[in-house]
């Protein structure tokens, strides 16, 4: 594709000032070729949208990683075309699904365009950009870019994957509805429609052509005279005609035979059970949309094959997988990699251990193939820049040498080949199968894959070329349970035992023993392993063995928390994500880490939270001893979703110092009050309707507390006396009510039996009147739903503030109350307080700062709402007066607390779209800060210069709320001090 290059001077000067006027021209992060991408995982997209899209320049500005390097992030397409091309450009663009936003230039005017949504567009005339800058070219601007602010009203409403899938269950119902033979072969109905699919791939890619298919033969004559590539629906041309079936069958048989594998392979009698009539359907529809009067408007037409990414194709399988097992896609554990979290997970991993020819890759759960495509993919790139010619021989020798991988289905595991085959072709532009030239000694273009990439259980006997040899090893392993008996859970029993190290325990699921296969017996001595594991392996009550297992028993060279992407990152999955990267080798005391938790502020996703990358906010990276996560209480929740000053309020508070309180459960045993959860009508005895819980016999409902009801739930004293005493104690009354949602808390006077939806706080012994006992579970419910006390379940609460949905008794037996006894609560009762009085109360029993009652307020006004991976629209709304001087004043607090020298804050300049501020530590002048450029999601750049007498540090943040909270402030005093320290 050609941008029909401009053929009069004006366009030329047109698109100049386009550029001028968007801050593009002349800045480093603009660039207008392909060449100063670097060796990042999307470099080969990025030449193909140069070579094919007619692009101009590509904005790619710079982000960090986690491990202390930089990657660049393309976010915008410049493109310049005739008017009547932009939609092709349009639709090559969203087909890769690269580049979130596209500018491009015509001979009409400027058009704005979103890279993930091929139907939306806007034109404005060049007059537009006579008058200044226009409105609509405000969020384009390269400072705006950078900054999250300019994101919020930025959507994703349909990737080229979804579209694609919608349209391949939408095919794959039709088929079967039309074809009463198939009705119970969904299998075959994929399989034929990934063969189709496939093909058309090969051919608006040029790997096949007519020619290739015209020189097929069978017994000297023509294999297929009738297969006709070009099915184009214009006017007055006739509809597609139908290939008559043998010769369909032969194409895909001569394509099988030169990929060296067959993908989607069908028998003879599955052959014989697909009718001609179903082999045009299917090809009308993936061709020309066309469904013959069914009225269905697939939009296969909408994606550009030639463009769309080799890890989009991939992800079909899983479409196919879901189809024909419904509900055993969850029950299996797999869910879809995005090719973002891929890219990230490969970028760390390139600098801290970089991919080269000798290089060895092994995914043992490898599905699809993501992983070892973006492997080969960067391998091959590293080649590239290395000034090797890649040839076809270079190509097949790279892939049959470097990835590895293993998956239990065998249709994955065809896909993956295949996916890896697509992937050496994006290196072999201008080529079809009969143009290829062989390799040495007469081997075919690819390699045969079968004993590289495995259709085998990761946890059977491993081949002896793959036992710890690994140089690399990236998975996404299933999470789920251990299938019991399997070959995992024998391996899970052998390294459970104190001889093997006591890696995991009997409740540690599939992730967390494919962890330990990957870094004891395929990982070689230095090599190092990324996974994407579930945060709950970690934080969960039950996460035991399993994390402090890595901690003493590998090497953990950094930590990525994705908890916030959470409902966002997999599709149809509500799994919080945690990536890990490590190597075997055992932990020395002085071993530095790191681990990043990227709050949703940072990153840049608009209104619906829907993530497009993964950037790191370099000051929110934070280093530390991997010693510390084997100290006498240590907590992996606070390391991974709590932010610097929360947990060092949660460790203070936790604290036995801490002020003249005491933990709830201190409190509730001195009064003689427990806490527990109730119980399934086989434990207690009584039937169904009788246990109140938050579904179907909802307790507030029964109970009358909903407006418009009446109480309908009586418990019969007879009935009672039946219940085992445990709960018969629990269910006499007066009882507090509490969802595990934390959502309802409803003190009854009894007796009343709960399920074990709910968590019931009752005494357990007389000694307090029943008014007294009501009254002090009144208070106690009333807690929780202070401003304090939401923000203690933050702190406290380790799957209360991952999902929102649980809270269990060990966290609210945990929290921070600030009474004495019950004498103290009735006499100071939680509701004789107003919200903010109640926190100053709590500040004073707790020995806190001021700090505390800041971070509490600021909790419930703006921090709450980012709580479960959501993302409130008032977070980036610019900030105001008051908020710049709450954070100058605890970050100039927190400094001088760290570095007892005289301290100056002054207003700074900054570029359009952030605010700065200049820190002098020390007497004197320092000379002048370079200037910074800032990175994308950046929510604080530091830039610091160091005089003989004096230093100043430059803090440099984009004008939006969530960027000035008291918290960044704690955290950039942390940062600056560290600046400071390394400097």
């Amino acid at each position: 594709m050609t941008s029909g290059t401009a053929a009069s001077a004006g366009f030329a000067d047109r698109l100049e000032q386009l550029l001028r006027a968007v801050g593009l021209r002349g800045d480093p992060d603009f660039l207008e070729n392909a060449d100063e991408l670097g060796a990042i995982q999307v470099a080969q997209p990025v030449r193909s949208a140069f070579e094919r899209m007619g692009l101009v320049g590509a904005f790619c500005p710079m982000s960090s990683l986690g491990s202390g390097s930089v990657r660049r992030v393309p976010v915008l397409y410049v493109a310049a075309a005739f008017s009547g091309n932009a939609d092709a450009v349009h639709r090559a663009v969203w087909s890769q699904s690269v580049a979130p936003l596209l500018l491009i230039a015509t001979e009409n005017g400027f058009e704005i365009r979103n890279g993930f949504d091929y139907r939306k567009r806007t034109l404005w005339p060049w007059s537009e950009l006579d008058v200044g800058l226009p409105a609509a070219l405000a969020s384009l601007t390269a400072a705006a870019l950078r900054s999250s602010a300019s994101w919020r009203d930025f959507h994703v409403p349909t990737r080229v994957d979804e579209r694609l899938g919608r349209a391949v269950r939408a095919l794959s119902d039709a088929t079967v509805r039309r074809d009463r033979r198939l009705r119970d072969r969904r299998d075959l109905v994929n399989a034929l429609v990934g063969r189709f699919l496939y093909l058309y791939v090969l051919a608006d890619r040029g790997v096949i052509d007519q020619a290739w298919i015209d020189h097929l033969t069978v017994d000297g004559r023509p294999a297929c005279p009738n297969v006709v590539l070009d099915e184009r629906v214009e006017d007055g041309r006739p509809p597609p005609a139908r290939w008559p079936a043998i010769q369909t069958w032969r194409l895909f048989d001569a394509i099988d035979e030169q990929l060296n594998g067959s993908i989607f392979p069908i028998g003879t009698t599955d052959r014989k059970r697909v009718g001609p009539e179903t082999l045009h359907y299917i090809r009308r529809v993936l061709r020309a949309d066309d469904a013959q009067g069914d009225q269905i408007q697939y939009g296969f037409l909408d994606v550009d094959y030639a463009t769309i990414r080799t890890e989009t194709i991939s992800a079909l399988y899983e479409c196919f997988f879901e189809l024909e097992n419904g509900e055993g896609k969850k029950e299996d554990g797999a869910f879809y990699t995005p090719p973002f979290l891929v890219d990230y997970v490969v970028d760390e991993m390139d600098h801290l251990h970089p991919f080269n020819a000798n290089s060895l890759v092994v995914d043992p759960a490898c599905g699809s193939g993501a992983f070892l495509v973006a492997a080969f993919r960067r391998i091959v790139e590293q080649q590239r820049s290395d000034g090797h010619v890649l040839s076809a021989q270079l190509l097949h020798e790279t892939l049959a040498r470097c990835v590895a991988g293993f998956e239990i289905k065998q249709q994955a595991v065809n896909v993956a080949r295949f996916s890896l085959y697509l992937t050496m072709l994006d290196y072999l532009p201008r080529f079809t199968l009969r143009d290829l030239p062989p390799t040495a000694d007469g081997q075919r273009l690819f390699p045969k894959l079968v004993s590289r990439v495995r259709t085998q259980d990761a946890f059977n006997v491993l081949p002896w070329d793959l036992r710890r040899k690994a140089t690399h090893v990236l998975a996404n392993p299933p999470w789920t349970k251990v299938p019991e008996p399997s070959k995992a859970d024998t391996y899970r029993k052998r390294i459970a035992t104190p001889k093997n190290g006591s890696l995991v325990s009997p409740k540690d699921g599939m992730a967390e023993v494919f962890y330990w296969r990957a870094l004891r017996d395929l990982c070689a001595p230095d090599g190092y392993v990324a996974m994407v594991l579930p945060t709950k392996s970690f934080i969960a009550p039950s996460a035991t063995a399993f994390p402090a297992a890595l901690s003493e028993a590998s090497r953990i060279l950094g930590i990525t928390n994705l908890a916030h992407f959470r409902e966002r990152l997999f599709a149809n999955a509500r799994e919080a994500a945690t990536v890990v990267f490590a190597t075997p080798h055992a932990p020395e005391p002085l071993d530095w880490t790191w681990r990043y938790s990227p709050k949703p502020s940072s990153q840049p996703v608009g209104r619906d939270g829907v993530p497009w990358a993964i950037v790191v906010d370099r000051g929110q990276v934070e280093r530390f001893r991997q010693a510390d996560l084997v100290l006498p209480g240590h907590e992996w929740f606070r390391d991974l979703m709590l932010q610097p000053l929360d947990r060092q309020l949660a460790s203070v508070l936790s604290s036995p110092r801490n002020g003249s309180a005491r933990s709830l459960g201190a409190f509730m045993s001195a009064a003689s009050i427990d806490v527990r959860r109730g119980g399934s009508p086989k434990e207690t005895g009584l039937p169904a309707d009788m246990l109140l819980n938050t579904k179907s016999n909802h307790y507030r409902l029964r109970l009358g507390d909903l407006p418009g009801t009446e109480p309908n739930y009586v418990l019969p004293p007879e009935l009672l006396t039946q219940v085992p005493v445990s709960f018969r104690t629990a269910f006499e009354g007066p009882m507090l009510l509490m969802s595990r949602a934390q959502s309802d808390f409803l003190p009854v006077d009894g007796p009343a039996a709960y399920s074990s939806s709910l968590l019931g706080i009752h005494f357990t012994s007389g000694i307090l009147s029943r008014q007294d006992r009501i009254a002090a579970l009144r208070e106690i419910g009333a807690f929780p739903r202070t401003s304090v006390g939401r923000y203690l379940l933050a702190l406290f609460g380790r799957l209360w503030v991952f999902d929102q949905r649980r809270f269990e008794a060990k966290d609210l037996r945990s929290l921070p109350f600030p009474y004495h006894d019950m004498q103290d609560l009735l006499t100071n009762p939680v509701t004789g307080f107003d919200d903010k009085a109640f926190t100053s109360f709590c500040r004073i029993r707790f020995g806190q700062s001021a700090l505390f009652e800041a971070a509490v307020a600021e909790h419930h006004d703006l921090r709450e709402g980012y709580q479960d991976g959501r993302r409130p629209a008032d977070g980036s709304n610019p900030t105001d007066d008051d908020g710049r001087d709450a954070y100058v004043t605890v970050l100039r607090e927190q400094i001088a607390t760290l570095l007892p020298e005289e301290i100056s804050v002054e207003f700074g300049d900054a570029d359009a779209g952030s605010l700065a501020y200049r820190i002098t530590i020390g007497g004197g002048a320092a000379p002048p800060a370079p200037r910074h450029r800032q990175q994308i999601g950046e929510e604080a750049a530091l830039r610091l210069v160091r005089g003989s007498t004096s230093t100043i540090i430059d803090i440099i943040k984009p004008d939006v709320r969530s960027a000035w909270t008291v918290e960044r402030a704690y955290a950039d005093a942390l940062a600056a001090v560290r600046e400071i320290m390394a400097a």
